[in-house]
């Protein structure tokens, strides 16, 4: 997720991006959502990265039964340089306390 993600999302503002990792893809999961990721065979293998943006972000691509469009405040991708696996969030919450077993993120300028 770059400063072109967060321009398409709605929101050009966006000027840095908080990067966790790398770390497997349910650990990453599990993490950004608070919740138990069963861990299956199919799950994604390699090193992945989260990178959560904070804004005010729209996004009208996105499938909702309820709303033409999402929106949110945070924007997760797990994302991975070696693997087409990965996975995006958009919501209102704010991140889980689980966070906190990523230790401190890498701050990155989208500018």
């Amino acid at each position: 997720m770059t400063g072109t993600e967060a321009r398409s999302l709605g929101d050009s503002s966006v000027k840095m991006a908080q990067v966790y990792g790398p770390a497997s893809y349910i650990a990453l999961e599990e993490a950004s959502t608070g919740q138990r990721v069963s861990k299956s065979a199919n799950a994604p293998k390699g090193r992945f990265y989260l990178i959560v943006l904070h804004g005010h972000f729209v996004c009208d691509t996105c499938s909702h039964l309820t709303a033409a469009s999402i929106r949110g405040t945070i924007a997760t991708q797990i994302w991975s340089p070696t693997s087409r696996e990965g996975d995006f969030g958009l919501g209102h919450r704010s991140l889980p306390a689980s966070m906190s077993r990523l230790g401190t993120p890498t701050v990155i300028s989208l500018g």
